[in-house]
């Protein structure tokens, strides 16, 4: 009976591992079935989200909102403008009507960018709306898409002058002096008297020839159109440094 058990017991542990190997092997063809399902599944997935995708970006219909978001940007503006020459006690209220407007088309125009790009075939109105929103954005949204709006003026899309006066803006954010003279800033006197001063630029002395490389007018010209758009007179003062500034973008 030992030698019956002894004998028996190797062929008792052949059959719990060929069972086992067995088990293991369907096992295995079970896990690379499943693993083959879940893979055509994400296939599947990411399909229809790039149909979708594709299927959401109608060009009229985003060049429509673009331009009504461009004339909203502007008609703001306008508003804003016209409540500082008249001192109006509302400039507060329109100006925070400003920044939610600007929210708002910010999160459109970023939507839009980075899951389309700059679309091609746009109006006018449509790409000059992309740059208003870009430009009018804080800091790091105007960093962001600078190098897109500047390649953009390089094609002829957006107007170099309106790159320019960008790139103006990230450098004087960046507390860096600007190239092209575009950028003002209001600063309050010890009096408590608010003025407008230009921000310091890197050429004085070479200033309108980069302005007129962009498509800008002479920087005196500028200044007259500045101050008869703010009714306010416009301090361009070569002698001051970025320190002179009391600033906190």
């Amino acid at each position: 009976m030992v030698q019956y058990r002894n004998f028996d017991r190797p062929m008792e542990a052949r059959y719990h591992f060929t069972c086992a190997a067995h088990s293991a092997s369907k096992n295995g063809a079970s896990w690379t079935i499943k693993m083959k399902r879940v893979n055509f599944i994400i296939l599947l997935f990411f399909f229809f989200m790039s149909n979708l995708f594709a299927q959401s970006f109608n060009l009229t219909e985003v060049d429509t909102e673009l331009c009504k978001i461009g004339n909203e940007d502007q008609q703001i503006r306008f508003k804003l403008i016209e409540a500082m020459q008249k001192s109006s006690p509302d400039f507060e209220t329109i100006r925070a009507e400003m920044l939610t407007i600007d929210t708002r088309n910010q999160n459109y125009v970023s939507s839009l960018l980075d899951n389309h790009g700059w679309p091609e075939k746009l109006s006018d109105c449509a790409n000059k709306a992309i740059y208003h929103v870009i430009n009018h954005a804080p800091h790091t949204f105007q960093e962001k898409y600078f190098a897109l709006v500047k390649g953009k003026a390089e094609q002829g899309i957006v107007l170099k002058s309106d790159a320019a006066a960008l790139e103006d803006r990230v450098l004087m954010r960046s507390l860096k002096k600007q190239k092209y003279g575009t950028q003002t800033i209001n600063q309050k006197t010890k009096d408590g008297i608010e003025v407008v001063y230009v921000w310091p630029v890197e050429d004085n002395e070479k200033i309108d020839e980069l302005r007129a490389s962009v498509g800008l007018p002479p920087m005196s010209l500028y200044l007259q159109i500045v101050e008869s758009q703010l009714n306010r007179k416009i301090i361009w003062d070569k002698t001051l440094t970025i320190n002179d500034f009391n600033v906190n973008f």
